[in-house]
């Protein structure tokens, strides 16, 4: 009896596996991403509804992953004192800099 499937798609370099009982594991080696589940799904592997569920949540993982990373990438790429010369040009024009 084979307890474990795996599927790998050719768009995503993530794979993944599934137990018989709906455990899960989802490896994603371009985000460093690992997730493992632990489940007892009464209508097993093939408990649609708790499988796709299941799906949604390994994509919305591997956004939330990109999002920090895209969101790190603006941040390092954001010049040194912008924010600090911007805060100086408000303060010279404020009141009182006349």
């Amino acid at each position: 009896m084979r307890s474990w499937a795996s599927t790998r798609t050719a768009a995503c370099s993530a794979f993944a596996a599934r137990g018989i009982f709906g455990q899960g594991l989802f490896i994603d080696p371009k985000r460093s991403l690992v997730i493992a589940s632990n489940a007892d799904w009464g209508g097993g592997a093939s408990e649609r509804t708790a499988s796709d569920a299941r799906e949604a949540f390994y994509r919305a993982v591997q956004k939330a992953v990109d999002d920090e990373a895209a969101a790190a990438g603006a941040a390092a790429a954001a010049p040194a004192g912008a924010a600090s010369a911007a805060g100086a040009a408000g303060a010279a024009s404020g009141p009182g800099s006349r």
